[in-house]
């Protein structure tokens, strides 16, 4: 099923990006950079549950929002590589849920977008690429691993694998330091945001 309170149903299957220098598979990648934004997110404070920590396991969109959800997460993050058949795109894409029941029991619409600005603006002020390149933003209900989830979730694009620049620089360790840091400040703002962390400030 696409999501609680939602019509219609999903393919578990799914497409996966594979760059297009460093000819690296989006989930090795990805599982990689997951690693650096887990370690960043401790080290500031966090407490962090992979839903997978080795290359060689599938889990489906229910299983992993079932991880977060028997967890007691405050936010999912769900990063991915993204392609084009436009060589040229590049830059950070947040994809988030609007209409199910979950998401509207987390915010209201214009509620979960401002969430995902606060994530969008901490990722680009830390790894963005200035103003030539613009996140996306997506509120949208066809990821059924958005709609299931509890909490704020987001599927995070962190670059494109299908340009020459964005797969190098996924592939680079300082990079993806980078882009820990940059999605680590988003979540301490969104914690703030939703009152899970007081700052001690009026």
């Amino acid at each position: 099923p696409l999501g609680p309170g939602l019509s219609g149903y999903s393919s578990v299957a799914g497409g996966m990006a594979q760059g297009v220098v460093t000819r690296r598979r989006e989930s090795i990648v990805m599982l990689e950079c997951g690693y650096v934004i887990r370690d960043e997110l401790m080290r500031q404070g966090a407490t962090v549950v992979m839903t997978r920590e080795v290359n060689n396991i599938r889990y489906s969109n229910r299983e992993r929002d079932a991880v977060a959800n028997d967890a007691g997460a405050h936010v999912m993050l769900r990063l991915h590589g993204d392609k084009n058949s436009q060589a040229s795109y590049r830059g950070f894409s947040f994809h988030y849920p609007v209409h199910s029941e979950y998401a509207l029991a987390v915010a209201d619409p214009d509620t979960y977008s401002g969430y995902a600005r606060l994530l969008g603006e901490a990722l680009e002020a830390r790894a963005g690429y200035g103003s030539g390149i613009r996140t996306r933003y997506d509120p949208t209900d066809r990821f059924v691993g958005n709609n299931w989830a509890m909490m704020p979730c987001f599927l995070v694009e962190l670059g494109f694998m299908s340009n020459r620049i964005d797969d190098v620089l996924l592939s680079i360790p300082e990079y993806q330091q980078w882009l820990a840091e940059g999605l680590a400040d988003g979540v301490y703002a969104l914690a703030v945001a939703r009152g899970v962390i007081e700052t001690g400030e009026e």
